[in-house]
């Protein structure tokens, strides 16, 4: 019974997802269908889908199922009505089918219709009226649909920052997990997706003005942020991530992280989806209680090495007049696990304003050469070094690049307290320094080996001290009950930003099912499984965690039209941005979505509830109106033009002229298409292998 009811589920999504798309296309032919009656244009027909007739309907001829069309002939007799309505098997839009609307018809003069109410002998105002008709109806769509949303109620995604990604725009500029952007520009009531999106649509050498309140901090700060396009990056960011909520995933709760011992409490650890955090504390000490997930990490980090409990509220099916459930589960600790090498400390990538690194003179391009006179210090427990010495003063020797001389620096520094190795690097879909938390800097690590450990994974797999790591090939461990292959991840150690530390924390936080590490001297990648390392403990302990949405009550009408318009706007004005960005290079090519993206968020907005539905609807809306009046032919935009020079010369453009340009825009449009969706296609195909 539950898999039948899934099922239903899943092809009525799709019903909605067709039905959608087609309206959305049909209310565009509806504009032009209403604005050629208006202006008295012969309409032959008007076609609900495409593809073979399911039934048709005219005046005079009556209602005909399953027998194909009965299109308007010259022996009708005059009662008869002139539009043949159809409905068509692909709900997938519409068509108008207008008298002397056909190029090749009105440009040939024995076919050409004496008609005064063929499209072409209508004067070039009404024409542009007719054109500019399905437009205006798209637009008017989205205005309804964003409205509708508006009204229900919706779930929003607060702009709350997660984490920061180190060495980014974000990090230099002094954001911190926790944080909580409440203006953009000026304009408040903003929420992470309005975040994304400034950031993405800001032009070249832009600067974007964030204003924060840090918890704990009642006045606010403003900064201005250049968002940035890296290496390997499809948009400008500025390197931020979502908070997460205290919520356990449904289809997920807990994960067995590569350094766990096994559990006691089996693959769920004792958790249940939906469950929800509340304390945390040491095994047989006091629990304390938990305000947000940043909140929990700061709490679990100084317990990393000790088991910890959980408290967790369970989520009741019916609420009304019961307490919430509380359980407990314990979780042990979480090594480390490592190959056994260690690579050389590079450059300080970034420095946080006002941290301890900041105001001990350490500055960007400086190389640590020693730690409290150490050479042989390893990099990759830095975070950890500094975190244990928060408090007391360290000695630093750095290398300092200066007229092309590096010069010896000693430096003394007081590390602060904040947490390490919580900020999941892994998350990162690029290579990224490494974080130090307590020194507050972001530093380069590798690719150059310094030293291999006797009898360690990496000395067995035949890496010395000397060679250079070029990749890391993780293939992560398939999911309880998931069926297709988990896809490969593939982390460059070389580049402008080595690759090491997003490698090594991901090694540690993705579950994985084998490892290969490629150097320079080696043909082929060897298979290297990493080791645990005893007493080295990572704080975070495999807790599965959904992102932080809050639900947004719903609006008057009186409120929600003004939103509507303002989201309508916002998405015309993102479009033309879009192209801008394209044009300067901030955006790439993988940034365009076809058919498969679309339908891919079509369904799931269709599954989330009619509210989310109807706002990708007017999104799709709104794009279509603006994607269709670009001043390219065979658009309804390259139309227009045409109008506007047959305006100008007063005479219509020559018929040759017109279709080469109608030709080469088909042309254009066609192989844009074929790219756009190509690209997508082969996404998906690599996906799979």
């Amino acid at each position: 019974m539950e898999s039948l009811r899934e099922t239903a589920e899943v092809v009525w999504n799709i019903l909605k997802v067709a039905l959608g798309l087609g309206f959305v296309i049909f209310i565009h032919e509806l504009g032009h269908f209403l604005l050629a009656k208006w202006n008295g244009v012969k309409v032959e027909k008007f076609s609900i889908g495409f593809g073979p007739t399911l039934a048709s309907w005219r005046r005079g001829v009556g209602l005909r199922v399953g027998t194909g069309s009965r299109p308007p002939g010259p022996g009708d007799p005059p009662t008869w009505g002139e539009t043949e309505y159809i409905l068509a098997a692909l709900p997938l839009g519409g068509y108008v089918k207008m008298l002397g609307e056909n190029v090749e018809e009105a440009a040939d003069d024995e076919k050409k219709s004496t008609d005064p109410r063929a499209y072409n002998n209508k004067s070039v105002w009404a024409r542009m009226q007719i054109i500019t008709a399905g437009v205006i109806m798209n637009i008017l769509l989205g205005i309804a649909c964003f409205t509708f949303y508006y009204t229900q109620g919706y779930p929003d995604q607060p702009a709350r920052i997660g984490g920061v990604l180190p060495g980014s725009p974000a990090y230099k500029a002094g954001l911190r997990a926790g944080d909580e952007i409440v203006a953009i520009n000026g304009r408040r009531d903003v929420g992470y997706k309005d975040v994304l999106n400034r950031v993405m649509l800001s032009g070249a050498g832009e600067k974007v003005r964030f204003t924060l309140k840090s918890p704990g901090i009642d006045a606010e700060r403003s900064v201005d942020i250049e968002p940035l396009r890296a290496e390997g990056a499809e948009t400008p960011a500025i390197g931020i991530y979502f908070s997460n909520s205290l919520e356990l995933s449904p289809r997920l709760p807990f994960e067995t992280l590569p350094g766990d011992a096994a559990n006691p409490s089996g693959p769920s650890g004792g958790f249940k989806g939906k469950d929800r955090v509340v304390a945390v504390g040491p095994e047989g000490g006091p629990l304390q209680p938990v305000a947000d997930h940043e909140d929990y990490l700061r709490k679990i980090e100084p317990l990393k090495g000790v088991p910890i409990v959980v408290e967790v509220e369970e989520k009741a099916k019916d609420p009304a007049g019961k307490a919430p459930t509380l359980r407990k589960v314990t979780l042990p600790p979480h090594n480390f696990v490592d190959f056994g090498l260690r690579l050389a400390p590079g450059p300080v990538a970034a420095v946080r304003p006002d941290s301890p690194a900041a105001k001990a003179g350490i500055k960007e391009g400086d190389v640590i050469e020693q730690v409290d006179g150490k050479a042989d210090f390893d990099p990759m427990a830095l975070p950890e070094y500094c975190r244990d010495a928060a408090g007391k003063e360290i000695a630093l020797t750095i290398a300092r690049p200066e007229g092309g001389k590096p010069s010896k620096v000693e430096v003394k520094v007081t590390p602060d307290d904040s947490p390490a190795w919580v900020d999941q690097a892994a998350m990162a879909n690029r290579p990224v320094p490494l974080d130090v938390p307590g020194l507050g800097l972001a530093l380069q690590v590798g690719p150059k080996v310094e030293a291999v450990a006797e009898g360690s994974p990496a000395s067995k797999a035949g890496i010395k001290p000397g060679d250079t790591l070029r990749s890391m090939v993780i293939v992560p461990a398939k999911e309880p009950g998931e069926k297709s292959k988990p896809r490969t991840l593939t982390i460059d150690l070389g580049g402008q930003t080595p690759g090491w530390p997003r490698a090594f924390a991901a090694i540690q936080e993705v579950p994985w099912a084998s490892i290969e590490l490629a150097t320079d001297k080696s043909d082929k990648p060897i298979a290297v499984k990493p080791e645990v390392v005893k007493d080295r403990y990572h704080p975070i302990r495999g807790l599965v965690f959904l992102p932080l949405f809050r639900q947004m009550p719903a609006l008057g009408l009186a409120e929600s039209l003004p939103r509507g318009w303002d989201e309508t706007v916002e998405n015309v004005r993102g479009i033309f941005k879009i192209f801008r960005s394209l044009f300067q290079g901030r955006v790439g090519g993988d940034a365009l979505g076809g058919v498969i993206p679309i339908a891919g968020m079509a369904y799931a907005s269709a599954s989330s509830g009619w509210a989310p539905f109807f706002h990708f609807l007017g999104i799709l809306s709104v794009n279509l109106a603006v994607l269709n009046f670009l001043p390219i032919p065979p658009l309804d935009g390259g139309q227009f033009c045409f109008l506007v020079a047959e305006k100008v010369k007063g005479r219509p453009l020559p018929e040759a002229a017109l279709n080469r340009i109608t030709i080469a825009g088909v042309v254009f449009v066609l192989g844009l298409i074929v790219f756009i969706n190509g690209k997508d296609i082969y996404k998906l195909v690599q996906s799979f292998f």
